[in-house]
């Protein structure tokens, strides 16, 4: 991702329990709507899928945060469920919405093969 180190930004994956892991990403106002988000999110997805070895990765959003939605939308994430009122974000409470992507839906084809082969 030639070009991120001038930008405000954040990325992250955590593994739970071998079979799924969460990705976050977040970006300084100066770089929305520039693709960075769509750019990042699928780095994190092959590297979740192909590294980690999962079977689902998962990202939550503030119900205030439309933009994050297309942008999970777009790499494939579909929303799975809301938990209304569950967090308390820059002096108010809001939505946090949840977005799921399994390996099956997002394809083989997609994933470099990192993972260590047993013989």
């Amino acid at each position: 991702l030639a070009g991120f180190d001038a930008v405000a930004a954040d990325g992250a994956i955590t593994e739970y329990g071998g079979m799924s892991a969460e990705v976050g990403y977040w970006f300084g106002p100066d770089h929305w709507g520039r693709g960075y988000a769509s750019a990042v999110l699928e780095a994190l997805v092959r590297y979740g899928f192909g590294a980690f070895g999962v079977d689902r990765l998962h990202a939550t959003v503030f119900g205030w945060n439309p933009a994050s939605m297309r942008v999970l939308e777009k790499s494939g994430f579909l929303l799975e469920g809301c938990l209304r009122a569950a967090v308390h974000k820059a002096g108010e409470t809001t939505d946090l919405l949840l977005y799921g992507l399994l390996l099956s839906d997002y394809g083989l084809r997609h994933v470099p093969q990192h993972r260590e082969t047993q013989e």
